[in-house]
């Protein structure tokens, strides 16, 4: 692979990660709402599904499930099922920072416990971005074109480029999340302020499982 080949690949990627699209806005959203930790949690775990998409393109597995027609849909079926959950989760849970402002004046008020753990959040974004079949037919179709299927060292290409397109979505993921935790930084002490943005959260799960139902 030339180096050319190298950086047109880089701009490619560092281009479609700022293309605006379901898994940019959820990081927005999620920063906005429970701060950067948490966005960057969400990201790494969105970027960590590249390697096991990549490491199936390497090997010709994806070629494989790509054409197990009941597969993707079985795997589609589980994201969207998943995206709902969390819906409802973020839905349940908006007024949590409402209670949390009443316990602090009424000693009597008892609140849920929740695990709202970065770690919650980078689980998460593993599992949405392994379950959306369209990231592996993306793969499938995008990475072999600058790696020259057919050649010594494929498998090893891909990898590399793989492990390329994570960095840089690592690096625009998290400067998304970064910007709108600082945005949102004067805002998320207003309980209400925090009870819109996990309304708003909700939606975007919701919008993003049917995207992956009807259109993914």
């Amino acid at each position: 692979m030339s180096v050319a080949e190298l950086l047109s690949f880089a701009l490619a990627s560092f281009l479609l990660a700022l293309t605006p699209g379901p898994d940019v806005l959820l990081v927005l959203a999620t920063a906005a709402a429970r701060g950067w930790h948490r966005g960057l949690a969400l990201t790494l775990g969105l970027a960590s599904g590249v390697i096991v998409h990549t490491a199936l393109v390497a090997f010709g597995l994806a070629a494989i499930l790509a054409r197990e027609t009941r597969a993707m849909q079985g795997l589609k079926f589980f994201g969207a099922i998943y995206l709902l959950w969390l819906a409802w989760q973020s839905w349940r849970h908006r007024n949590d920072h409402l209670n949390d402002h009443l316990n602090e004046t009424d000693a009597e008020v008892t609140l849920p416990v929740r695990d709202d753990s970065p770690v919650r959040w980078y689980a998460r974004g593993v599992v949405m971005n392994l379950s959306n079949p369209k990231v592996l037919l993306f793969f499938l179709a995008f990475l072999p074109e600058f790696a020259h299927p057919g050649t010594p060292g494929f498998a090893y290409r891909v990898m590399g480029l793989g492990l390329i397109f994570m960095l840089l979505t690592v690096l625009v993921f998290g400067a998304v999340a970064f910007l709108a935790a600082a945005g949102a930084a004067r805002f998320v002490k207003n309980p209400r302020f925090q009870s819109r943005m996990n309304a708003v959260a909700t939606a975007v799960f919701v919008l993003i499982a049917g995207w992956l139902l009807f259109f993914a």
